[in-house]
């Protein structure tokens, strides 16, 4: 299904019904095999459960006769994009691919090469159970100005940080609800936000290189709902700027006293849901 919201009214085009929205917007309800031409107020594109398990070079013409800026592609089982697919998206902003599961990573890397990168500022790629995440992912992406990438709700077991290496512009990643028992990062000047929550990591990842920091700014770090069994003084020391910390239900027994005392910006941490926790909350802040 293709949903298509604006505030012209315009022929609905073969393959679609038309419907008025009780907030006067004019809706397109498509079967997804066809994408019809739009009115000229259309910025924002949402193909949802359609037929499109192909998009082919030409599949999407009718969204490069204007500017798009997002782009929804979610439960359509796609199984194929043409690597030229995406080459006329000239204004895209934000690209989501969600519960894709028939779609190789590979095939997506591929279209990526052809995206144009001027405006994009969003990749949000979930709930597409890939298993591995290419080293070359983003390489395309490269002195562009991408500030946010999401990829949750995959079966990532491992993620070499070099992935992210060229996204120097970045400041949000979030790789929650995967399957990740290991991670190795790469310097991100950029980054104020890193959210690991959901994994399976049975330590607190390496965030120092030769003792100088993999994040200089980063201010919220999430590490709720792993494995994480051991923490120590040393575990966040290459975080200078960090204010916000979430460690809500990992598998801590005891933490040192002052543990987090060489976090200086520290406003917030939350331990909730450690059962396993024996140590006083005070004498972890205050000892």
């Amino acid at each position: 299904m293709c949903v298509i919201y604006t505030d012209t009214y315009h022929d609905c085009g073969e393959c679609c019904k038309c419907l008025l929205t009780t907030r006067g917007y004019k809706s397109d309800i498509c079967d997804g095999s066809y994408i019809p031409k739009l009115p000229v107020s259309v910025d924002e594109i949402e193909i949802r459960n359609s037929n499109l398990k192909d998009i082919r070079r030409f599949s999407l013409i009718n969204l490069t006769l204007h500017r798009v800026y997002v782009l929804v592609l979610s439960g359509n089982s796609i199984l194929y994009i043409h690597q030229e697919a995406f080459v006329n998206l000239t204004w895209l902003s934000v690209l989501t691919v969600n519960n894709e599961t028939s779609l190789s990573v590979d095939v997506l890397k591929k279209a990526l090469t052809k995206l144009s990168s001027k405006f994009a500022r969003t990749l949000r790629f979930t709930n597409n159970i890939w298993e591995y995440l290419p080293n070359d992912m983003f390489d395309s992406f490269i002195n562009t100005k991408i500030k946010n990438v999401l990829l949750i709700g995959n079966q990532f077991s491992y993620i070499n940080g070099s992935a992210f290496r060229v996204l120097t512009f970045c400041e949000n990643l979030v790789i929650e609800y995967n399957k990740l028992t290991e991670i190795h990062f790469w310097k991100m000047q950029r980054l104020k936000r890193l959210g690991l929550e959901g994994n399976r990591l049975a330590k607190v990842p390496n965030f120092c290189k030769f003792h100088d920091s993999l994040f200089p700014k980063l201010e919220i770090l999430s590490l709720s709902e792993n494995n994480i069994g051991n923490i120590d003084k040393t575990s966040f020391i290459c975080l200078p700027k960090l204010e916000v910390l979430k460690m809500r239900g990992i598998s801590i027994v005891e933490l040192q006293n002052n543990i987090f005392s060489s976090l200086k910006k520290l406003e917030q941490v939350n331990l909730e849901k450690i059962n396993t926790l024996k140590t006083s909350i005070k004498k972890i802040f205050y000892a």
